[in-house]
């Protein structure tokens, strides 16, 4: 829908478990823009989502002081968050959707900026915009203040140093990038054939200011044409906490439209412990999702799963390697990256009709190990 000032229209949506004060604090950063949403949109799996619903109510109608804003809840019956997010997108009627985690909570100028771009791109040849991460000291020390549970705080101190020495050593950097593989687009198996995506060329050609080119979208803050969404919706082959969604939607998406990073559009990800599953589940289930979406969308099996086994070996690699480092002993992304290596072949013996429901049976397995 367009706007009555002739501008494109936003809306917010997201998919959440059982957090709901993180879910205010997100929502209240959404209604604080400078540009406000004309929607929000929520998919709640939580056993109490009603009562979620109403503190969500009572935040809207403390924000917007009358303004119009249309409010989407939905009680989710699965814990998916791409099932959760396919259903919200399905239920928004804005012409870009905020898909971003129920721990973001967006700087006042993020949507302006954003929505700048968009507005810009008169041919429509965006299909998605992701923010920039400023978590970091401040951000912690904001989220603790405000009595919210953060996965590591200590963590992502560490993890905010290391950033800065990385930017000032290109060996730091190509170490994490090529043998920690520290980087989406080292972790992601493309499975579309070369020239089936818009890339680098398109985003030169659009020349938006302030803007880089990327080929994957962060699920904690990205945005997306609507129809785009509509049209590539996430994996509803996955359940619970589904790493690697938000690189196969958005890698999907520029199958329409070209992705970029907005770099002025600010987002503190706070990463909120609640709702998190071990890093042993967390690291097969990233490696049995690369395997299922190369099964279910390559058109040349046969060479993509010999580029799996390449991938995967790498990955049990670089997480004994991360295990090391960060003094994880018992090495839990390592044996994750080991169990999925092992059982991989499975996913390549399924027939393409029946791997989402053969799948989902996987993963509650993995989930409940």
């Amino acid at each position: 829908m367009i706007s009555d000032r002739g501008r494109l229209s936003w809306g917010l949506c997201v998919a959440t478990l059982n957090r709901p004060d993180m879910l205010v604090r997100c929502v209240e950063h959404a209604l604080a823009q400078t540009r406000p949403p004309a929607e929000i949109a929520i998919a709640d799996a939580s056993d109490d989502w009603e009562a979620h619903r109403g503190r969500i109510r009572e935040t809207l109608a403390a924000a917007t002081n009358g303004a119009e804003v249309r409010l989407v809840f939905l009680g989710h019956p699965e814990k998916s968050s791409a099932r959760q997010r396919n259903a919200a997108l399905t239920a928004m009627s804005a012409d870009v959707a905020f898909v971003i985690d129920d721990d973001s909570l967006m700087e006042p100028d993020c949507a302006e900026t954003i929505m700048a771009l968009y507005d810009a791109d008169a041919e429509g040849r965006v299909a998605g915009i992701a923010g920039v991460n400023v978590a970091g000291d401040d951000a912690a020390a904001r989220a603790v203040a405000k009595g919210t549970a953060l996965k590591d705080a200590g963590g992502i101190r560490r993890s905010a140093r290391m950033r800065a020495a990385v930017r000032r050593s290109g060996l730091a950097r190509w170490v994490l990038k090529e043998v920690l593989l520290q980087s989406r687009d080292r972790i992601f198996l493309r499975y579309d054939e070369p020239g089936t995506h818009h890339g680098r060329d398109t985003a030169a050609a659009l020349a938006l200011p302030g803007t880089r080119y990327t080929e994957f979208l962060p699920g904690w803050g990205m945005t997306v044409r609507r129809e785009v969404a509509l049209r590539e919706l996430f994996d509803d082959g996955l359940l619970a906490y589904c790493p690697t969604e938000d690189l196969d939607a958005s890698y999907r998406w520029g199958r329409h439209g070209v992705c970029l990073v907005a770099e002025g559009a600010r987002i503190n990800h706070v990463e909120a412990a609640a709702g998190r599953i071990k890093r042993r589940k967390v690291t097969a289930l990233s490696l049995m999702n690369s395997a299922y979406f190369t099964r279910r969308n390559s058109r040349r099996p046969a060479r993509d799963a010999a580029r799996f086994y390449g991938l995967a070996t790498r990955r049990v690699l670089a997480e004994t390697l991360k295990d090391l480092i960060t003094g994880r002993l018992s090495l839990p992304q390592a044996r994750g990256a080991a169990w999925a290596l092992v059982r991989s072949p499975t996913v390549w013996r399924q027939d393409r009709a029946d791997l989402p429901d053969w799948y989902a049976g996987l993963q509650r397995r993995i989930l409940a190990g």
